[in-house]
């Protein structure tokens, strides 16, 4: 790999410093996660409703508005513009750095999917909610979450329309909140929500999370309609922070054509920073939609 620091020296001196994607210090939506993630439907004529949370920071707005709003569409588009069918859900103030809404597709909703998405009878429909956030002087940020609404593989319906002789499925689950440990694994000691650790600048801390014990189990149906599973997820772990930056940004997963997963430990380098209190977000992602967070905090100095 070739060592990119000369680079990231040269930036440093053209804009006044890195701007590390794990330092929290401006308008950011870090996260958005679905209650369920999926919902499988077939055995029931009742439609799901997800719940839908993100969460929004601004260290440096000093208090500003965020003004939210979200939208859903039955395409593949962000900001759920360029087709038709998108439809408003809610709009309101962020609070206590959260935007919320619940969102319920009605059936010709979930047909506009399916249409725009013949493939979706086999893999399930993906329907894009949108969220943009903005504030009073002009700022605005757009992110997105595709919820996942997955025909039961058991049901006389998936039958029909397949052709396939398969067991109902199990509909993902969101991750359980990560534990955090200041440490490697088997050492690292818990952070609960209530402690704020003393760190040092040096020698660096060391984060990990302990191993996750809700990892699910899952099939796939491959495009030449044979499965392929059990499968066991793997997760991955993005790390945040509001002073110093991590490295690894991101730890754990797993790299393509390698089973194993990838250590979850990440370093914090907090060298140049002021001593004070600050904030760590931990968000966890199942590779399949499921997705959550923590939030965590910490003391550089005594």
């Amino acid at each position: 790999m070739r060592n990119l620091a000369p680079v990231a020296l040269l930036l440093a001196a053209c804009t006044g410093a890195v701007d590390y994607p794990s330092n929290l210090h401006d308008l950011r939506i870090v996260a958005m996660r679905s209650e369920p993630p999926e919902a499988v439907v077939g055995m029931s004529p009742q439609l799901p409703t997800f719940h839908l949370e993100a969460l929004v920071l601004d260290p440096a707005g000093q208090g500003r508005a965020l003004h939210y709003a979200f939208r859903a569409c039955p395409f593949n588009n962000l900001r759920c513009e360029g087709g038709s069918g998108a439809i408003d859900l809610a709009q309101g103030d962020v609070v206590d750095n959260i935007a919320a809404t619940d969102f319920s597709p009605s059936l010709d909703f979930i047909q506009a999917a399916q249409k725009n998405d013949p493939a979706s009878i086999l893999f399930g429909a993906y329907l894009m909610v949108s969220l943009k956030v903005t504030t009073d002087d002009g700022a605005e940020l757009v992110s997105g979450k595709r919820v996942v609404l997955s025909l039961d593989r058991g049901s006389p319906m998936f039958k029909q329309a397949t052709k396939l002789q398969l067991p109902s499925q199990t509909a993902n689950k969101n991750p359980l909140e990560p534990v955090l440990l200041l440490g490697e694994k088997p050492d690292g000691t818990p952070v609960a929500g209530g402690d704020r650790p003393a760190v040092a600048v040096s020698p660096a801390p060391t984060f990990d999370v302990k191993d996750a014990q809700d990892r699910e189990e899952y099939t796939v149906i491959k495009y030449d309609l044979t499965t392929l599973g059990p499968l066991l997820e793997s997760f991955d772990y993005t790390w945040y922070t509001t002073k110093g930056h991590f490295t690894p940004f991101g730890s754990g997963g797993r790299v393509q054509g390698d089973p194993k997963d990838q250590p979850t430990k990440t370093t914090l380098d907090l060298q140049g920073e002021e001593p004070g209190d600050f904030d760590i977000y931990v968000v966890v992602r199942d590779g399949r939609g499921g997705e959550t967070w923590i939030r965590r905090a910490g003391r550089l100095g005594q």
